[in-house]
């Protein structure tokens, strides 16, 4: 609630825009607002939000376009599934995604805070959406924090808070598909919760924090919790651009106290600013833009569509809070800073698109048998041969089936070396996982300097070494 000497008197007061002179909470209902810039922000926010709830729905080549299927250890993203093998992948996709941002946040300032924020997002497109057809737009809002509690002030609160808790829950559900899968999470809810107790109180907290963040803590997420906002700093420079006020044009402003005395020598001249708070009281998270850029400030725009409307009644240009640079220089890409972290990123995707390409189908894990590591006995010839067992894991990487065969190259190894399986070919399902037991016969006369060989089978275009133990080989006296 913006009243009296609340968050308008940022500077003035030196607190925090939304606590009070004793440390208490302003709950900051921000002016509806309509212009240019938030008609611009809608229709991204409802692309962005349509996007985060539709996606974990969809499918992609057989399976879900993005899964993280922490359990599993399975991370699916567009056709592609990672393993936990693979992990340094996955950390690859996420350095790429903060350099990214990194580079966004040097060039245009906090658009992502702005614009694509999820916080942003559900707040300003669901929540006070739901708030202003309910409780009505905000001076009925404000007048209703202040005036006596009524069964009509019951009822609307009641109906706010139960249209909150179905939002939240519906927005818990979908972003649990991101982590269970949409098929589970769906055979899941219509199971008794008793049988998915886990997944099911996940998602009744989950539920109950976006009811608490959406629906009461709001800007106190980005002022209080968020680091983005504190470190931004290290981000931006004079060139990155911000939501500025154009002090020298609407300064001094009308009824300020320079407007006010007549024996200085400009106080026939007043400035474009007419001092009608409209910038203040818009704003989500209280501040005042013409105090400066501040730590509290999400680059929203909502500032700038209110103070271009006043400007159009007032007969005024437009943009006396616009888009800018702290420099006064036009938004470039071409700076030392925006370079570096768009040269890391394209660094970085070359890596992950180098090790993507260099994927096998199937991933090979080889371990020697738990029994005695090496047995001699007799083929169906009365033959000694020396016989290694080992098991072989198989995951298959991809969503089609695979059929992998097993061979030793004779022509590479000659005829003295034969492998079984008890099934080859091997069908791989796809993204599924097979332990295969291999068994290896080293013909005699085996020959095993310091008691191994080290030789090579193939699966399918794939090889992979072999270590063979036995009795080491005695030596000829000469």
């Amino acid at each position: 609630m913006v009243t009296g000497k609340d968050s308008e008197n940022y500077t003035e007061t030196g607190t925090v825009p939304s606590l009070d002179e004793h440390g208490g909470r302003v709950g900051i209902i921000p002016a509806e607002v309509d212009g240019i810039w938030s008609r611009r922000k809608t229709k991204v926010q409802t692309f962005l939000l349509l996007l985060l709830l539709i996606v974990p729905w969809t499918r992609f080549e057989n399976s879900q376009t993005i899964l993280m299927d922490i359990p599993n250890r399975k991370f699916t993203f567009f056709g592609v599934t990672l393993w936990a093998h693979e992990a340094p992948l996955v950390f690859l996709v996420l350095i790429i995604a903060g350099l990214g941002l990194f580079f966004v946040t040097a060039v245009w300032g906090r658009v992502w805070c702005g614009w694509a924020c999820p916080q942003t997002v559900f707040i300003d497109l669901v929540y006070r959406r739901l708030e202003i057809l309910i409780e009505g737009k905000f001076v009925a809002r404000r007048r209703m924090k202040i005036d006596p509690w009524t069964p009509t002030i019951y009822f609307k609160k009641t109906l706010k808070w139960f249209s909150f808790f179905i939002v939240s829950s519906l927005i818990a559900h979908s972003l649990a598909a991101y982590f269970v899968g949409a098929r589970e999470l769906l055979r899941m809810m219509g199971d008794s919760p008793v049988n998915n107790m886990t997944y099911f109180t996940i998602i009744t907290v989950t539920t109950g924090l976006l009811l608490f963040n959406f629906g009461w803590f709001r800007e106190q997420f980005c002022i209080i919790m968020c680091p983005y906002g504190r470190f931004q700093s290290a981000l931006l420079d004079a060139d990155s651009q911000v939501v500025l006020y154009d002090a020298a044009r609407g300064e001094p402003r009308r009824g300020s106290e320079l407007d006010a005395t007549p024996n200085k020598p400009t106080a026939n001249k007043t400035g474009d600013c007419v001092a009608c708070r409209r910038c203040v009281q818009v704003c989500p998270t209280g501040i005042d833009i013409r105090y400066g850029l501040q730590m509290e400030c999400i680059a929203c725009t909502a500032c700038m569509d209110a103070c271009d409307t006043m400007m159009e009644k007032m007969n005024r240009p437009k943009g006396l809070i616009r888009y800018g640079t702290q420099s006064g220089k036009s938004v470039t890409l071409l700076r030392p800073r925006s370079l570096i972290y768009l040269a890391l990123c394209i660094v970085f995707f070359v890596i992950l698109g180098i090790q993507l390409k260099g994927r096998k189908e199937v991933d090979i894990g080889l371990l020697r048998a738990l029994e005695a590591p090496y047995q001699i006995a007799q083929d169906e010839q009365g033959r000694k041969v020396l016989l290694n067992h080992f098991k072989l894991h198989l995951k298959n990487q991809t969503h089609h089936s695979i059929k992998a065969t097993l061979s030793i190259d004779s022509k590479k190894w000659g005829n003295q070396f034969v492998l079984t399986t008890p099934e080859n070919p091997v069908d791989l399902p796809g993204g599924e996982d097979k332990v295969v037991h291999v068994f290896v016969k080293y013909l005699e006369p085996w020959n095993l300097a310091q008691g191994q060989k080290t030789i090579s089978f193939q699966m399918n275009d794939i090889e992979r070494e072999l270590v063979l133990v036995g009795p080491i080989a005695e030596q000829k006296n000469e």
